[in-house]
């Protein structure tokens, strides 16, 4: 169950503030109901939001570096500029999220359900991607260097501009 204080927190202008004064606090959030909700621009860094359900929430911008993020719901997510760096996404179906300038870097996205997601011009640089199904996801303009596809479901994915520098499709 989440802190009640760390989410009521959550939903004003104060939480980074609080972030940056408290910073060797790491944010329990867990389970916590975050759907539909703004939090556009949170820092969440290091945050566990095991359980919590995103689904329909604007999280444009927010930076998840380093959170725990098992078992979260993700339905009809929106997160242009979202920061997901060095997270383990394992398992998570964000199926037609719109992640459109995300930061991906260092992630594990192993056997996510990724069909329909937008991902166009995000940075998926060294992500982890056995098993996902990146079925008509749109990479157009993606950075996806030293990506391994091997295995990777990508029937009408698009790549256009993607930068595939050192990527593996064998």
């Amino acid at each position: 169950m989440a802190n009640p204080e760390h989410w009521k927190l959550l939903g004003t202008p104060g939480w980074n503030e609080w972030r940056v004064k408290n910073s060797n606090v790491t944010p329990d959030l867990t389970g916590a109901d975050l759907a539909g909700m703004d939090l556009s621009g949170k820092d969440l860094k290091r945050a566990d939001l095991t359980r919590a359900d995103l689904s329909r929430a604007t999280i444009a911008g927010t930076d998840f570096t380093r959170a725990t993020l098992r078992h979260t719901k993700w339905e009809g997510v929106s997160g242009p500029g979202a920061i997901f760096e060095h997270c383990d996404l394992d398992f998570l179906d964000f199926s037609k999220a719109f992640f459109a300038g995300g930061r991906f870097r260092s992630a594990s996205l192993q056997s996510c359900v990724l069909a329909g997601t937008d991902f166009a011009g995000a940075d998926l640089s060294f992500t982890r991607l056995e098993g996902a199904d990146l079925s008509g996801a749109n990479l157009a303009g993606a950075v996806l260097k030293d990506v391994n596809f091997r295995g990777i479901k990508l029937a009408n994915a698009h790549f256009d501009g993607a930068d595939l520098s050192r990527a593996v499709f064998e």
